[in-house]
């Protein structure tokens, strides 16, 4: 969620996701695809409003949602461990939230699929 990868464009050849092989679960063939772009399009929306980066809008929504006690970061390098910290001690306002809650928002499943269209209830 650094921001570094783009629609339409092949990652960065240094990064995790371009050496994964294809049967790998973070494979570039399994992370592309509208959902994920639709996030980071969202992300990329509250980054510009709020003056923050990639990595702390997503930290911060993640340390906001229920449920999450410590979110997982990734950095491999200084500045990036010091850009994550950067997503503590703030909190993004309601409209944010919204914003990517429903960009991240996963489609029901049975049962729960079924059961929302139940309309005899």
């Amino acid at each position: 969620m650094s921001g570094k990868y783009r629609k339409d464009e092949k990652p960065p050849k240094d990064s995790r996701i371009a050496q994964a092989s294809p049967d790998m679960e973070e494979a570039w063939g399994r992370r592309a695809n509208e959902r994920n772009w639709n996030i980071i399009d969202a992300v990329g929306m509250v980054v510009e409003e709020t003056g923050k980066t990639y990595p702390q809008v997503a930290l911060n929504w993640l340390l906001s949602r229920p449920g999450v006690t410590a979110p997982i970061i990734g950095a491999r390098t200084m500045e990036q461990l010091e850009d994550n910290l950067g997503a503590a001690g703030w909190r993004l306002d309601d409209k944010h939230m919204q914003r990517l809650d429903e960009a991240s928002d996963l489609p029901a499943l049975y049962p729960t699929s079924f059961i929302d269209k139940d309309d005899t209830r």
